[in-house]
């Protein structure tokens, strides 16, 4: 509640024009890059429900991968790699417990609706 998570095409000196995630307090004050890497996709950030952690995607080739971010350490973890062969994992939403994110999938083509545990594993799609 002290802070807001957004996705912004600023432009940074001596860098291209291109989406990164910033923090910054709820009254507009001290926005900052939370990721360093340019997400290559507008697909937002998420807070987990304790707010240690953000959840995101970043465009690779031609899809998007999932990526949990701790903030009090800046250690970033790839949740899925499938972007390579083309799926775009996106719009991804922790559950109430923060034991679980679901996220838009297009594996294969087919668009789903899948569940991962927080760590990445355990994936099953509910929707498809």
């Amino acid at each position: 509640g002290q802070s807001i998570v957004f996705t912004s095409w600023r432009h940074a000196p001596d860098e291209p024009r291109a989406p990164h995630v910033y923090r910054m307090a709820v009254d507009g004050s001290t926005p900052q890059r939370v990721v360093a890497e340019s997400l290559a996709t507008s697909s937002a950030a998420r807070f987990s429900p304790d707010g240690k952690h953000l959840v995101y995607a970043r465009g690779i080739g031609n899809g998007a991968d999932l990526f949990r971010l701790e903030l009090a350490t800046g250690a970033e973890t790839r949740l899925t790699e499938d972007a390579g062969d083309g799926t775009y994992h996106g719009a991804p939403a922790w559950s109430p417990d923060g034991r679980w994110i679901a996220a838009y999938s297009d594996r294969g083509g087919n668009a789903a609706l899948s569940v991962f545990a927080a760590d990445g594993s355990s994936r099953r799609v509910v929707l498809a």
